[in-house]
């Protein structure tokens, strides 16, 4: 059993070790291969210039592949500008360092190499700086080249960005640049002994004088803490003033427990000299008026504020006054039922607002009854025993209260007539012409509730009012037929048998109007006809001008197509050619003798810097952008 235990815990301590190995192997593929497989195909094939995106033109990538070979040639010191169509979805600064350190960059001692990265379908680029150049091309002198490039690539003139950067970039990198950071930095050193000397001289009279100073400053402060005590309590105390009448607008009671629970010496000691308390109180009752209870004793102008605030609260006063009444009948005339004694002056100002409130008078004067009649006519109901004059005030605000009056005269149907919109005629009993007469000259309309009893007036009169109303007549006559097609010919499609003479003046005035004639004669039916084949005529003009502009638009379209696929195709040819171009320049030329790019470097750092794996080391600096 011992045996088959150790067989057991053996077997289990190797598939853990095979295990432990596959995942390292694993994790050192995707930690290693990973970056390069995303520019497995950027190779310089001996040149500076690797236009991947093909953004930059023939001409200019000549040019500048001639200049940085002379310039690595000249200086022993190597750029590379490499334009790639993606970033297979990656940051630009890991994409640009994996594709500086698969290449090369400088020689490998001193790392001094350079690289312009533009990724035109993203709209970013970088330069990334190697090692043994950062005190040349600082991060923002690299950001100050990306901002060289910006204004020419946002109007897609790559090459000439491009040249630009590359120009402002050699500048910095060449021998004289590096003599003049050498000179400034030493000038910098120089100038911080210079510094530290001085400072050393002027510590001992600083530390001497800061002695005095703090003693005065102290002394000073003092005197100014002292002296400011009276301005900062009067600051405090507008502070609470502030506070205090803020609190009587919004939170009333509140204030008012505050000020209430205070003796004055606290109140004037908290709140200042400018503290008002009558003010502060009238503030308090002017938002909740039911706190006038709670003050005692309240004033006259302290009371007064509080009914227009609350009306309801001159019931709880002992006393009121006719002015305090007035206010709240003014506020809410309903508290007139609950005022016992009311003088005539305080029901008249509530009956005022609301005649109904008459309910609640006892043995109302004749002038209250005309007040609350004048105010609300329907409270025409409320009053006993009414006069005819009574009913004239009400008829005059409201003529429909006409079924209220038991035996209206003459003059009473008339005003009821006119201040109803003629509606009271309805409620009268055997109307005379007259009054039908001027119930329709207020209201045409009301002609149909008169069918039975109007004659030829009465209908002239409704259609010279309204020439719609013919309508309400079974069978109009000629004459008033005209008088209506006078006034809108399109009344004739009311009219169910319109003359002939009705006809021809509805068509004289437009002809169209023959397509909606009921009855129509043979010269409306001719006339019809004509307008008919019009309006056929026109919608076939227009039928055609419709047709005619979406075949241009189709030709359009189609010539659009033709020049898109044409220009299409005269791009591939230009491409086409300028690959075959750059196959056979590379296929015939080199980079250079003394400086190789692509190649393997060698170990020296003159001027063979190669751009490969084993050249010179990037990650400590450089600047991103986009555009």
């Amino acid at each position: 059993m011992a045996q088959y235990i150790a067989r057991v815990r053996s077997g289990f301590i190797q598939s853990r070790i095979i295990i432990a190995v596959i995942a390292f192997w694993v994790i050192l593929m995707i930690a290693t291969g990973a970056p390069l497989a995303a520019q497995e195909g950027l190779r310089l094939n001996g040149k500076p210039v690797l236009d991947a995106a093909n953004i930059i033109d023939p001409e200019t990538e000549a040019k500048l592949n001639q200049t940085l070979i002379d310039f690595a040639r000249q200086n022993s010191r190597q750029m590379v500008i490499i334009t790639t169509p993606s970033l297979e979805d990656r940051d630009i600064e890991s994409y640009s360092i994996d594709l500086a350190r698969q290449i090369g960059a400088g020689s490998k001692e001193l790392n001094d190499g350079l690289i312009l990265l533009v990724a035109p379908n993203e709209r970013k680029m970088r330069v990334e700086v190697g090692y043994g150049l950062e005190w040349y091309i600082t991060d923002l002198k690299a950001t100050q080249l990306i901002e060289i490039g910006k204004p020419f690539f946002k109007q897609q003139q790559y090459g000439e960005g491009i040249t630009k950067i590359t120009t402002a970039a050699l500048a910095e990198i060449t021998p004289e640049a590096e003599q003049r950071a050498a000179d400034a930095q030493k000038l910098q050193a120089e100038r911080k002994k210079a510094a530290v000397r001085r400072n050393a001289e002027n510590v001992n009279a600083l530390l001497s004088g800061l002695a005095w100073l703090t003693i005065a400053a102290g002394s000073a402060g003092l005197t100014w803490f002292l002296a400011t005590i009276p301005k900062r309590r009067r600051k405090k105390q507008e502070e609470e003033l502030e506070k205090i009448t803020y609190g009587a607008r919004y939170s009333p009671s509140k204030s008012l427990d505050t000020i209430t629970g205070m003796s004055a010496f606290e109140k004037r000691r908290k709140f200042g000299k400018d503290y008002d308390e009558s003010k502060i109180r009238k503030i308090i009752v002017a938002n909740d008026g039911l706190l006038i209870a709670r003050m005692n004793p309240a004033s006259s102008e302290e009371r007064m504020i509080a009914v227009g605030s609350k009306p309801e609260v001159v019931l709880s006063y002992k006393d009121p006054t006719e002015d305090e009444l007035l206010a709240a009948v003014r506020g809410n005339p309903y508290l007139i039922a609950d005022i016992k004694n009311a003088s005539e002056k305080v029901i008249g100002a509530a009956l005022r607002q609301n005649g109904g409130l008459i309910r609640y008078v006892e043995n109302p004067t004749e002038l209250q009854i005309r007040q609350a009649l004048e105010s609300t006519p329907s409270a025409l109901e409320y009053i006993k025993n009414p006069t005819n004059d009574h009913y004239l005030i009400a008829l005059k605000g409201d003529g429909t209260l006409l079924e209220m009056v038991p035996n209206p005269t003459k003059e009473m149907r008339k005003i009821a007539i006119l201040n109803s919109n003629g509606m009271a005629i309805l409620d009268i009993r055997n109307p005379t012409k007259e009054e039908d007469l001027l119930a329709i000259k207020i209201n045409p309309d009301l002609i149909r509730k008169m069918v039975d009893r109007a004659d030829d007036s009465y209908w002239n009169e409704a259609v010279g009012e309204d020439e719609e109303t013919i309508r309400y007549h079974p069978d109009p006559s000629e004459k008033l037929q005209m008088m209506a097609i006078a006034k809108s010919a399109y009344v004739i499609r009311d009219i169910k048998r319109p003359t002939a003479k009705v006809q021809a003046l509805a068509i004289a005035k437009n002809d169209e109007i023959a397509l909606i004639i009921e009855n129509a004669t043979s010269q409306t039916k001719a006339v019809a006809k004509k307008v008919r084949a019009e309006q056929a005529r026109i919608r076939a003009i227009e039928e055609k001008q419709r047709r005619e502009r979406e075949a241009r638009e189709r030709e359009e379209a189609i010539r659009r197509r033709e020049e898109q696929e044409r220009q299409r195709k005269e791009r591939e040819r230009r491409d086409e050619e300028d690959r075959a171009r750059r196959r056979r320049e590379e296929s015939s030329s080199s980079f250079g003798s003394s400086s190789s790019f692509g190649s393997s470097s060698s170990s020296s750092s003159g001027s063979d810097s190669g751009f490969s794996s084993g050249g010179g080391s990037f990650g400590g600096g450089g600047a991103s952008g986009d555009w």
